[in-house]
């Protein structure tokens, strides 16, 4: 039964959502392009960590594209079936409380539409998102199992309104003991389930340090932020607890929270500043409250406060460095080919690459099978070469920086026409979200700097599935 809709705009029409399955509302984030992926598949984004597709609800429902760069635009995660999915919508009206109402049946020629709610006088078709996907749109697409979701809105999550005009800003909303506190989102590099366990540091760590934890490839430490305030220690094997991974570029710090509810969009002038006298009862400077529910006040730890942990209890370089080294040999780390092929970042498994050379005059074939280019010469043998990009479903221009990697698969050598090699890369695989679908063409998906550069691992049986060789690699 939904108690509670979030109603957003295609153009002129008013839709809505069960809020209870909204984890986030937030501008449009930079989506990488997918390969293959039908129209309204527009890419994948980097959420709080997570690889979520993202799907525009524009083409889905009335074959109009949103336009990502108006200032309405808005990216709406929704929780389906222990995944995240994103859409991308024109605007995004209100939150409604239905109180009871009933829904009416509506026949309408939206797809997806299940039911109507009358918003004084004006109807509001209501969308299920599970009729929105078919196996054909997703393809080798469909959410990554990313082992740390968001939970989804907590039983005492409130719903607050920004009203239009007002300057609005996205905080974590999460619990200590009895009491309510709130990060600003863009202080929040990452939301991770708690490990059962820490490394302790290296010599005799004080409280409230819990130990160290690998993060993307790097140590960090451990503050239990509920021990910190006076609230108790924190227990790691609590479902609800989270790690919030704070940084400012140079260190990052992970603060241990027994629950977080969700993320929420409170208008900054809500937000009451407190003088640092007023805070005496926290260890941490709070910067303001601002009232979430009648009974409710949620404390805002601003950037003073994160400043003040990061100076406090992250890890030096130095450090971090030596904690990771002691845990080195437990470490999963893969080696992967990084090229181009446009503005985005693709891998191979180096063990499956042989070489990488010029690109040089290609021979054209007399109907060449699917995706190949033609044939090329190395050191006396004939070597087939794919029209990655295309294969891909992109274009090829090449250009001064184009490069031809070549590929061992099934002991034949395959060369790859890309737009432009990277590097080399050493990458722990607690950076990469794999695909559990051993017939996608994404192996996994690898999230570095922060979720500032996506890099997509290609499958390379997958790439060469349906081409058949026949006599071109002798």
């Amino acid at each position: 039964m939904i108690e509670t809709l979030l109603i957003f705009r295609l153009g002129d029409t008013l839709l809505g959502l069960d809020s209870d399955r909204v984890t986030r509302v937030q501008r449009v984030p930079v989506l990488t392009d997918v390969p293959l992926g039908e129209s309204a598949l527009r890419g994948i984004a980097v959420i709080d960590g997570r690889i979520v597709p993202v799907l525009d609800m524009g083409l889905l429902l009335v074959q109009e594209p949103v336009a990502q760069e108006n200032e309405s635009a808005r990216l709406v995660v929704v929780q389906f079936e222990g995944d995240s999915l994103g859409f991308l919508v024109d605007g995004i009206e209100q939150t409604v409380a239905l109180d009871g109402k009933t829904l009416a049946p509506v026949d309408s020629d939206l797809k997806g539409v299940e039911s109507v709610f009358d918003l004084e006088g004006t109807p509001v078709q209501i969308i299920r998102p599970e009729a929105l996907l078919d196996e054909p749109l997703l393809g080798g697409h469909a959410p990554f199992h990313v082992p740390f979701p968001l939970p989804q809105r907590g039983e005492q999550a409130g719903t607050e309104k920004v009203e239009a005009g007002m300057d609005g800003a996205l905080y974590l909303h999460f619990m200590l003991g009895d009491e309510h506190f709130a990060i600003h989102t863009d202080q929040v590099k990452e939301l991770l389930k708690v490990p059962v366990r820490f490394t302790p540091l290296t010599g005799a760590p004080m409280p409230p340090v819990l130990g160290v934890s690998p993060l993307r490839g790097e140590m960090v430490s451990v503050v239990d932020l509920s021990d910190l305030f006076g609230f108790g220690a924190f227990d790691p094997g609590g479902s609800h607890g989270r790690l919030v991974v704070i940084g400012n570029g140079q260190r990052q710090l992970a603060l241990a929270v027994p629950r977080v509810h969700e993320v929420i969009e409170v208008a900054r002038e809500r937000i009451q500043p407190v003088r640092t006298g007023e805070a005496a009862r926290s260890a941490l400077p709070v910067s303001g409250v601002f009232q979430l529910e009648e009974s409710v006040v949620v404390s805002v730890l601003g950037e003073a406060a994160l400043e003040q942990l990061l100076a406090q209890y992250a890890l030096t370089e130095t450090r971090a460095h030596s904690e990771q080294i002691q845990q080195k040999e437990e470490a999963d780390m893969a080696e992967l080919a990084v090229f181009r092929i446009g503005q985005e970042a693709y891998a191979l498994d180096i063990e499956q690459v042989q070489e990488i050379i010029k690109l040089q005059p290609i021979t054209p074939i007399p109907e060449p099978p699917s995706f190949v280019e033609g044939i090329i010469n190395l050191r006396g043998k004939v070597i087939p070469v794919i029209n990655l990009p295309e294969r891909l479903g992109f274009t090829f221009e090449p250009g001064e920086r184009s490069k031809i990697v070549v590929g061992l698969h099934e002991g034949v050598q395959v060369g790859f026409l890309v737009d432009e090699v990277d590097e080399i890369l050493y990458v722990d695989e607690s950076a990469c979200a794999f695909a559990d679908d051993p017939d996608s063409l994404i192996h996994a998906t690898v999230t570095l700097d922060e979720g500032r550069r996506v890099i997509l691992w290609l499958r390379l049986q997958k790439v060469l599935e349906g081409i058949r060789f026949g006599a071109l690699s002798a």
